[in-house]
């Protein structure tokens, strides 16, 4: 049943084409328009980038500069990402040189960020949101393995870094 109807249509469209030269125009341009898009795709390298669709509501670079930070030995872009509530707790300890020395021990020891990939992002009804993050690392004892470490950001209204998991 079905295979007759797509035959009919079918058999309709190939007639349209025969009897109307416009269409048949038409169709062509149509046919190399995409032959085209497809070799220049092929040529320059790159091909149709599908954006993912995003959480809504303020987003915020405290995260990546968290990681970049630790990334770079950085305790300024590790400090500037904290919000007031983490100031005050680190300060207890020391504050941004004890970031620092944290990070130039971790130098000291061989730990190296390679890679830090955002696996996405979830707004709370609260204002705050989640963000996700994947990083490779090495360490001593990795060798020049990589080891996978998750991290979990809570972000505050204000955009900074109220807690890291």
């Amino acid at each position: 049943m079905i295979g007759r109807i797509v035959k009919r249509v079918l058999h309709r469209f190939v007639r349209a084409l025969i009897l109307n030269r416009a269409l048949t125009a038409l169709l062509v341009l149509v046919v190399m328009a995409g032959i085209g898009f497809g070799v220049y795709s092929l040529v320059a390298g790159s091909g149709l980038q599908l954006a993912l669709p995003r959480a809504a509501g303020a987003t915020s670079n405290a995260a990546e500069n968290f990681l970049k930070g630790n990334q770079t030995y950085d305790a300024t872009l590790v400090w500037d990402s904290l919000n007031d509530d983490s100031h005050k707790r680190f300060e207890a300890a020391g504050g941004a040189q004890a970031i620092q020395a944290q990070l130039n021990q971790a130098k000291e020891h061989g730990v190296k960020i390679e890679q830090i990939e955002f696996i996405g992002k979830h707004d709370l009804p609260d204002g705050t949101s989640m963000q996700f993050f994947l990083v490779a690392r090495q360490t001593p004892l990795t060798g020049s393995q990589l080891e996978y470490v998750p991290y979990v950001f809570t972000i505050d209204q204000s955009g900074k870094i109220a807690n890291v998991q």
